[in-house]
């Protein structure tokens, strides 16, 4: 890794930062975001399926909804469009 052109000192060529949190553009931030929706969702009663560790499942008395980590993006599915509804309304208050 090189600093960048205009920001490199004399003497301190070698040194570089050490960043402390993701920066768009680069491969990291999709990771801490899906590290992030992995805890909450698990703090929320979904479960993660054991065969695709992107695929979330919360069971209720009123149904079923299937959840689905894809980068940076949520695909939902299940059959209560209430559940789904207020998944969404839920997520879309938290996830911003």
């Amino acid at each position: 890794m090189d600093q960048p052109i205009g920001f490199v000192s004399k003497g301190q060529e070698d040194i570089v930062c050490h960043l402390k949190r993701s920066i768009y553009g680069l491969k990291q931030p999709s990771r801490e975001w899906y590290l992030g929706s992995m805890k909450l969702l698990s703090l929320l009663a979904y479960y993660m399926v054991s065969e695709d560790h992107y695929v979330y499942v919360k069971k209720t008395t009123k149904g079923i909804i299937f959840l689905t980590l894809y980068v940076d993006d949520i695909l939902l599915d299940g059959n209560n469009m209430e559940m789904i509804q207020t998944t969404k309304e839920w997520l879309s208050s938290i996830l911003k």
